[in-house]
């Protein structure tokens, strides 16, 4: 499990590393005083887990939480906190658990044991999500079957944004067409029900976030063929990408334009 710590104080990271420093399956790579310096380095390093400090300057740990979830495979997130008064606030995030300081070694071992229940749970599900050439959620080996052909729709446009928050006004235009925005919104909440109800059926509500206005999906890079193409993997693509709508087509096109060599 590769670890950061984030704390603004250098104490509490020195104490925090020399308490991982032997713990097994345990790879603690770097301390950060400063949440932007994490912010960037998780951008291009893969890591497991972060421990967070709550009160930092020029960007708390809550905010530093919110920021990681726009990222494609975001780590998992430990407060550690001197301050009770935070333990509501860190739920409010994606946060797994909320450690006190000062800490020991006991409770962090705690929290780093549900850390790994949390990643081999996430490891199990035996899922992928296709996009070529049409588009489809495989799970244990099958494609799911949606109970609602536009609700399937609204996940693989979510997929196609590459787990980026998308505005619901614009989704429902990109959908639906120029129609009346009322009652296409409120279509599209029905739809959402529908989408979230067969994904809990399967266990995976937790690869759709929603929030006030916007929704979007979080699916690591390696469970989707899109994201991998765009990751290099090129021979993925044999001519055909989301081939039932008519939104992607443009994207279909670039595609087909950027393997016109190869094909």
């Amino acid at each position: 499990m590769r670890i950061i710590g984030i704390d603004d104080e250098i104490r509490p990271l020195n104490v925090l590393r020399i308490m991982l420093k032997d713990v097994e399956g345990v790879d603690y790579v770097a301390s950060f005083s400063n949440p932007l310096d994490a912010l960037d380095y998780i951008q291009h390093t893969h890591i497991d887990l972060a421990f967070v400090d709550i009160e930092m300057p020029e960007m708390s740990g809550i905010e530093f939480a919110i920021a990681t979830e726009e990222l494609q495979n975001p780590p998992i997130i430990i407060f550690i906190t001197a301050y009770s008064k935070y333990g509501v606030d860190a739920w409010s995030t994606n946060a797994i658990d909320c450690v006190f300081k000062p800490y020991s070694k006991p409770r962090l071992l705690r929290a780093l044991e549900k850390a790994e229940k949390f990643i081999n749970f996430s490891d199990s599900k035996g899922y992928e999500v296709r996009c070529f050439p049409g588009f489809d959620l495989i799970v244990g080996g099958e494609p799911v079957v949606f109970h609602s052909k536009r609700a399937k729709e609204i996940l693989a446009y979510l997929v196609f944004k590459q787990n980026r928050w998308v505005n619901i006004g614009t989704l429902v235009y990109d959908l639906f067409g120029d129609t009346n925005e009322k009652s296409s919104k409120s279509y599209f909440r029905v739809l959402l029900v529908r989408l979230k109800n067969t994904l809990s059926e399967i266990g995976m509500n937790d690869i759709l976030k929603t929030e006030y206005g916007k929704v979007r999906v979080n699916i690591p890079i390696e469970k989707c063929d899109y994201y991998r193409y765009l990751q290099g993997r090129k021979n993925l693509f044999a001519g055909e990408f989301l081939q039932e709508y008519s939104w992607a087509e443009t994207e279909a096109q670039r595609l087909r334009i950027e393997n016109k060599d190869r094909l």
